[in-house]
């Protein structure tokens, strides 16, 4: 019966994330034509989850405890789980806040982002090197000298990276 449950359970989770592989794809155009990077469902899952996660285990540490002999062990165990938890949360939040500040768009090569406050325009065709840093995110360098970071698990990042691509590819 154990290993039913473990299948069920293996299964549920390889549909939810195909579900949520699904959702985070492509970003279609607006009316105007251009594709703009937001944060995916992805992001909103994992703040959602993370902040339901946090509340649960706050509410056990806080209301319920634990009647063993070594509850003190656990719930110093559970105070731990509580901030790593509120801690990557905390930085899921933050790179959707970085993604909505960024305020990337781009039309055919026409590449437009935030950066100090004012917009910047660039073109796809002056990318010179695509590469991804230690925290995962995808780095565009251009002929200027200027980087822009991506985040790969944002909403519509896969078009942009893949234009990209096949446009540093025919170099």
């Amino acid at each position: 019966m154990d290993a039913l449950r473990t299948i069920v359970a293996g299964l549920a989770a390889t549909v939810v994330v195909a579900v949520l592989a699904a959702l985070a794809g492509k970003a279609p155009p607006d009316k105007t034509g251009w594709r703009s990077i937001q944060p995916s469902s992805m992001h909103w899952t994992g703040v959602t989850l993370g902040t339901g996660l946090v509340l649960l285990m706050a509410y056990v540490r806080l209301f319920v405890g634990s009647s063993r002999p070594d509850a003190e062990s656990q719930m110093n165990i559970l105070s731990c789980l509580i901030v790593a938890f509120a801690l990557g949360t905390i930085a899921v939040a933050l790179s959707m806040a970085a993604i909505r500040r960024q305020g990337l768009r781009w039309r055919g090569t026409r590449l437009v982002y935030r950066r100090g406050g004012r917009d910047l325009v660039a073109d796809l065709d002056s990318v010179t090197g695509l590469r991804t840093n230690a925290l995962g995110q995808a780095m565009l360098s251009f002929g200027d000298g200027t980087t822009l970071r991506l985040d790969p698990y944002a909403r519509g990042a896969a078009q942009l990276i893949e234009a990209v691509e096949e446009r540093l590819a025919r170099i």
